[in-house]
């Protein structure tokens, strides 16, 4: 889970590496359109300096750190339109995600929401939270690790199922805890998957 967040993190649009030219002109355009408040101006230095307290900050370089203070304070992206915004997704998701209409309206709606993708990117600096769950996911490895142990006396077939049966669990029990320790910070991201899944 830590990975998909650091993942996602480094490959925020925010950033400008890897736009295209045309990418960074409607970037630019919707910042200087949207100047910063005094207000929000303190709010990203305040989570600048969260962040840097958060151990996954190792992981990224100032500029990214900025640009992830910027983004968690305010999105850039809730000034987008439908059309802007699915533009921006296909450009950088590809033909796969071009026919897949009900995935891009989804992420579309996702970067431009006002809470989902600042709450999603604030779990990066929750440093606290995140030792926990690499606490309870090696606890969970190390249960796994010792039934997988047991098993290994049973026949192939009985091996083959139990392993499977152990990986479902294993995941069902480490997205919950995940879960559980940032229902926050999730719940905009979980309410328009629910929205999407559901339709």
């Amino acid at each position: 889970m830590l990975k998909i967040i650091l993942w996602i993190t480094l490959l925020v649009p925010f950033s400008t590496l890897g736009f295209t030219d045309e990418e960074s002109d409607l970037r630019d355009n919707l910042v200087k359109e949207h100047k910063n408040s005094p207000e929000l101006e303190q709010k990203i230095k305040s989570l600048n300096k969260e962040l840097d307290k958060s151990f996954v900050s190792r992981f990224l370089d100032k500029e990214m750190k900025e640009a992830l203070g910027k983004m968690i304070a305010q999105n850039p992206f809730q000034y987008m339109s439908d059309a802007q915004a699915k533009k921006l997704l296909v450009a950088r998701g590809g033909k796969s995600l071009a026919d897949n209409p009900k995935l891009l309206s989804a992420l579309s709606e996702w970067i431009r929401d006002k809470d989902a993708l600042p709450k999603f990117l604030s779990i990066v600096g929750e440093g606290e939270k995140l030792k926990k769950y690499g606490l309870y996911f090696l606890v969970v490895f190390i249960v796994a690790f010792i039934l997988n142990l047991k098993n290994s006396k049973n026949s192939i077939l009985k091996r083959l199922i139990f392993k499977i049966m152990l990986m479902i669990t294993t995941g069902i029990v480490n997205l919950s805890i995940f879960y559980i320790l940032f229902k926050e910070e999730l719940g905009p991201t979980i309410r328009i998957a629910k929205k999407y899944l559901i339709s």
